[in-house]
């Protein structure tokens, strides 16, 4: 099976990233995967059975254009499209699909349909064009428990499936070698991740802890701002803006992951961190329920102050859970189930 995926995760052109991994894990399976990003930098990996096409362009309108002509390249091939941006490249992703009728999958890892505000920029027009997206796809894959309820109450029910991103197995059997009071975040730095949040329940959190340390993987236009406030803070020798590395050598130090999030559709890098055996703690947002209901993690109101959030933080350091197996999750049989099942139909 040929599949042509369709998204913006830049991470993909990093063959250390758990995006690529996660798009490996597919190839080891038996499907064969292209994969074309929309992205400002412009790149190709050729790794076997799977390709990862990135168009580059500094300008939206032009990364659309390069994106389009890739898909239009690659899409006369494959068995399926699957588009993981139900707006502007679901809309593009749908078109190519109508030329050469191919089956359509859109995929929504944004619980962009779970009834709040998901922080996108021109909301009021994006989710028309999701609404429309639905309603001509052939199969919509969320990873969102809160989407997945809206969509069957909305008569979606017999064409989406709930398949959470799982953590690859590289996470699994991690030797930790915990730093106390090392506190890591994972996320692209963007105002409804609420960093900012983070690192000021961190200085509440630190004020007595001289060894606590804050590390933030991540990128995004937020960081000049983020950096700032770390400066007012007086916080330079203890916060790090890290940028885009592989998580897996921080969360072997970390003594407490945390995502402060207002909204998640799922959140793969707390499950990421909770499989390796670290304390979670973030917002009632996306997994979190579900890391609950498995004794992984600490969660606090979306609404919740600094010191709140402070507070939460120091229990999870000083009553660390003891279940550290790997949390299981079948994202890969279950996607390419979808896919065979799709095909069929």
């Amino acid at each position: 099976m040929l599949v042509l995926l369709v998204g913006r995760d830049a991470l993909g052109l990093d063959r250390s990233s758990a995006t690529f991994y996660r798009w490996r894990s597919f190839v080891d399976a038996g499907i064969r995967l292209v994969c074309v990003i929309s992205a400002r930098k412009r790149m190709n990996l050729d790794d076997g059975d799977l390709r990862v096409i990135s168009s580059g362009g500094r300008n939206v309108f032009v990364r659309l254009f390069r994106t389009l002509s890739l898909i239009i390249q690659e899409g006369k091939h494959v068995d399926l499209i699957s588009v993981q941006d139900p707006f502007e490249l679901g809309i593009i992703a749908y078109i190519v699909a109508m030329i050469y009728r191919k089956p359509l999958e859109v995929q929504d890892h944004g619980g962009f349909f779970d009834g709040e505000d998901p922080g996108e920029p021109f909301w009021w027009l994006r989710r028309h064009m999701a609404m429309f997206l639905l309603r001509k796809t052939q199969l919509i894959r969320t990873v969102s428990p809160g989407s997945l309820e809206r969509l069957c109450r909305l008569g979606f029910g017999n064409k989406v499936v709930f398949i959470p991103i799982a953590a690859h197995e590289r996470y699994e059997h991690v030797k930790r070698t915990p730093e106390k009071y090392h506190i890591i975040t994972i996320g692209r730095l963007i105002p409804i991740k609420r960093h900012d949040l983070l690192i000021h329940a961190f200085s509440i959190f630190a004020k007595d802890k001289p060894e606590a340390r804050l590390s933030i993987l991540g990128d995004g236009p937020e960081k000049e701002r983020l950096q700032r406030l770390i400066v007012d803070l007086n916080l330079s020798n203890r916060v790090s803006l890290l940028g885009n590395t592989d998580p897996l050598i921080w969360l072997k130090k970390a003594d407490c992951f945390v995502m402060p999030s207002r909204h998640e559709g799922w959140g793969v890098a707390a499950v990421e961190a909770a499989s390796v055996g670290v304390p979670v703690v973030m917002t009632n947002t996306g997994c979190a329920q579900w890391l609950v209901s498995h004794k992984r993690a600490l969660v606090v109101d979306v609404d919740c102050s600094p010191r709140q959030l402070a507070d939460m933080i120091d229990r999870a350091c000083s009553e660390p859970f003891s279940d550290h197996s790997f949390l299981q999750l079948p994202q890969i049989p279950s996607q390419i189930l979808a896919w065979k099942q799709m095909i069929q139909n």
